[in-house]
């Protein structure tokens, strides 16, 4: 998504901030604005799209899915691993470096 915008063959795009952080900061990328109700804690001087057009939002989200019909033991067993991965200070520091938040795992 990001080598269009850099190159000058796209004015705008929306992208996650994941993908466009480095490049942000790199000064090859511009971000006018985030689309979260909230600023970004990573690009605090970049206001919200909901600022100026309030209520709105656009996000991504990453999920984690078993086969059906997978143990209940088994899928425990994986959230207790992944809770513990992400509570790792330094997971933690990774995660946050690269512009996105601790996921929050719901089984």
């Amino acid at each position: 998504m990001v080598i269009d915008p850099i190159a000058g063959q796209v004015l705008a795009a929306i992208d996650t901030v994941t993908n466009t952080l480095g490049h942000i900061r790199a000064g090859k990328l511009r971000a006018p604005a985030v689309c979260s109700l909230t600023r970004s804690a990573h690009l605090p001087n970049v206001p919200s799209v909901s600022e100026f057009l309030p209520g709105f939002e656009a996000n991504g989200w990453n999920g984690l899915a078993a086969p059906k019909g997978t143990p209940v033991a088994i899928i425990n067993k994986l959230n207790s691993e992944i809770n513990a991965v992400f509570a790792e200070p330094a997971i933690a520091a990774k995660v946050n470096e690269l512009g996105a938040e601790v996921p929050q795992i719901f089984c």
